[in-house]
């Protein structure tokens, strides 16, 4: 899971492949949620209210950047070189990934396969 930025201790990532709404993961020490990149509502989780609120403000200085970030992730466009793609391995977690931090969510996946 790419992280896409770091401040005051929070870490705000994307995984490659996820499922809509477009959002984004956030993690503060044991809190952990999913904000939508739309309106910023908490889909799932729960952060501090102070933890939430700058993580909202940083969302919409570029909520542009955000779409952008979620679009490439949907997209996988760094895996598209062969050599990259060819580094594939699997994680602890059983996500599939890259060294360029791409990875696919294993529950994405299962949820994929469950539609086949």
């Amino acid at each position: 899971m790419p992280t896409i930025c770091v401040f005051y201790g929070i870490t705000v990532r994307m995984y490659y492949d996820d499922h809509s709404p477009p959002h984004f993961h956030v993690f503060y020490g044991d809190f952990a949620a999913k904000i939508s990149i739309d309106a910023g509502d908490v889909i799932a989780g729960t952060l501090p209210g102070r933890v939430l609120a700058m993580t909202r403000e940083w969302s919409e200085i570029n909520r542009a950047g955000r779409i952008e970030n979620w679009r490439r992730c949907q997209l996988h466009e760094s895996l598209l070189d062969p050599v990259l793609f060819q580094q594939v391995a699997v994680d602890q977690f059983g996500a599939i990934c890259w060294p360029n931090d791409a990875d696919l969510s294993p529950d994405t996946l299962y949820a994929d396969l469950a539609l086949a």
